[in-house]
């Protein structure tokens, strides 16, 4: 067994601060972003749809000319009408010299985004005036539609090389930051037959016995293989991760119908997800874009120049569509990697009896617990409005931060008389990245489900540990450290009918966090997190200690 000894050097900190920095001041630094082009060589009626649709700003393109085309339609299947306005002059043209690159654009602090990621470029080589400002444009002539999108890998990793030098490849700082702070629960892949792809993580911030729980992780791409669906859980942090179910469940339902389960095993058919009206974060800005479909642009965080603001979150403005008890709400969410960072330097507080505070843990109540994890608002707590007063209503689990997860709870709308329903999901500063919010209020539908047992459990040895996780009890299937891996086979009967199927595994279990900190404990700091929004306050200090490192280091 290896225990991870938390003494790292001085210079492995600041880039660790550095790494993290880089991430999380998107709204406070002056950072460069870019954008990449997707060509089109043949203009459709699926991309003039898709364009009309989704708002794009189009700017046409003919010999030396470019125009603001607006109100656009086809015509016949084979021609694109609309009119061609002059551009504003506030209206920076960007030209793209190489669409095979990334592209650089400054980012317009008074909008959510550069006015370049929603441009669309339509470049003809014919095209006839009609009236006035009309123009008629064959599809055929379309030589190509340049589509601007934000290009968040080059960004992001422009972030960090405009701190460090740009010295150090991306796998390497992806390495140094999971090395250094991930302390979060077993990764579960499943098997594609030539590749593995990880699903995300289980029973997260169950970080000792009290903590155990079910969770709940619905499986994407999930492949047949020989009627056997294969997957693997393993251990890959300095932690010792117990088991203590494995099982999957198999929903069946209607094809137009999606199904998620929460966290208390209660599956929810949804059919009529709706987008917020408004959505904006904690400091009054809009980040309707950042949360309103499921892609590579999310909702980081805002740190507010306020040292009294401790939490992030966002107050979200739906239609009430039906007052009735059959809401669902649903977030694809995933933790941060600071968050791990300064969970793992406030277990350093406890020096060389962290040991002895872990033991003692393990003889604390479940709900004592539970309690200072959402005094510290290390979940997501949900608030519903009800007469112009924000009322507590559940919480969202800890999901770690190596996958976004999809999850839902249901809220109880049957008291409010109001057209609108006001939403607010409240965290730490920087503990969560948010990818997407929305409201169900459709009836739910008659759905089936099966939980279907593993036929094989094999660790790293060639054992069999079947038995150590088909039922709840107290017998644990142990990853003990780096490397260990279970690999589980799931046989389903023959004969399924033709409904929609979704697979979401069914996990029991816990772990505990493997840490040596030296030195005498600090206990008069310690005793101030008995305090709700300490663990908040703690984190903003050590952000404003990184940010002092680099200015030192400058």
């Amino acid at each position: 067994m290896h225990i991870y000894d938390s003494r790292i050097s001085s210079n492995s900190k600041l880039l660790l601060s550095l790494l993290l920095l880089a991430v999380f001041t998107l709204y406070s630094l002056g950072c460069k972003n870019y954008y990449k082009v997707s060509t089109e060589h043949r203009a459709t009626t699926h991309s003039i749809d898709s364009m009309e649709k989704n708002q794009k700003y189009l700017i046409l393109h003919h010999k030396d000319k470019v125009w603001h085309l607006s109100n656009i339609k086809l015509e016949n299947n084979n021609s694109l009408i609309g009119e061609a306005l002059p551009l504003p002059s506030n209206r920076t043209l960007y030209k793209t010299t190489d669409p095979d690159k990334f592209n650089r654009y400054l980012k317009n602090r008074n909008i959510n985004e550069s006015p370049v990621l929603n441009e669309v470029h339509i470049y003809t080589t014919e095209l006839t005036h009609n009236s006035d400002s009309k123009v008629t444009i064959p599809l055929s002539f379309i030589e190509k539609i340049e589509i601007y999108e934000p290009a968040n890998g080059a960004t992001s990793f422009s972030w960090i090389s405009g701190f460090i030098g740009g010295t150090i490849v991306v796998v390497g700082l992806v390495a140094v930051i999971v090395a250094a702070t991930k302390s979060s629960c077993p990764f579960v892949y499943t098997d594609q037959g030539d590749h593995y792809t990880l699903e995300g993580e289980v029973y997260s911030g169950a970080i000792n016995a009290p903590m155990e729980r079910d969770d709940y992780l619905l499986l994407s791409d999930f492949k047949n293989i020989d009627d056997k669906y294969l997957m693997k859980m393993t251990n890959e942090a300095k932690e010792i991760q117990y088991t203590n179910l494995a099982e999957l469940i198999v929903v069946d339902h209607p094809k137009d119908t999606k199904v998620l389960i929460d966290k208390y095993g209660t599956i929810h058919s949804l059919q009529n997800i709706k987008q917020a009206n408004k959505a904006i974060n904690i400091a009054g800005e809009n980040i309707k874009k950042e949360i309103n479909s499921k892609d590579s642009l999310y909702y980081t965080t805002s740190v507010s120049e306020n040292p009294d603001c401790k939490t992030d979150g966002v107050i979200l403005t739906f239609d009430n569509l039906k007052r009735s008890k059959n809401c669902k709400l649903i977030i694809r969410a995933r933790n941060t990697f600071w968050l791990d960072y300064v969970y793992g330097e406030f277990l350093d507080l406890f020096g060389d009896k962290y040991q002895k505070w872990n033991q003692h843990q393990n003889t604390e109540s479940s709900k004592k617990l539970k309690q200072w994890s959402l005094d510290q608002n290390i979940p997501i707590s949900i608030y519903l409005e009800k007469d112009n007063v924000w009322e507590f209503i559940d919480y969202y689990n800890v999901v770690g931060p190596m996958a976004f997860k999809d999850d839902i709870l249901p809220i109880d709308l049957s008291q409010i008389d109001s057209d609108t329903i006001k939403i607010k999901l409240v965290w730490g500063q920087m503990f969560w990245e948010v990818d997407y919010v929305g409201l169900d209020q459709s009836n739910p539908k008659n759905i089936n489900s099966r939980k279907i047992s593993a036929s094989k459990a094999i660790d790293k040895n060639g054992n069999n540990v079947l038995d150590l996780i088909q039922d709840d009890d107290k017998n644990y299937q142990i990853l003990y450290e780096v490397g260990d891996a279970v690999n589980y086979e799931f046989i389903l009967p023959s004969g399924q009918d033709e409904s929609m199927k979704t697979f979401v595994l069914h996990t029991k279990g816990y772990y505990e966090i493997l840490r040596d900190p030296k030195g005498k404990p600090d206990r008069k700091k310690l005793k101030t997190f008995e305090t709700p929004g300490r663990f908040n306050t703690f984190s903003r200090n050590k952000l404003e200690e990184a940010i002092r490192q680099l200015s030192y280091s400058n």
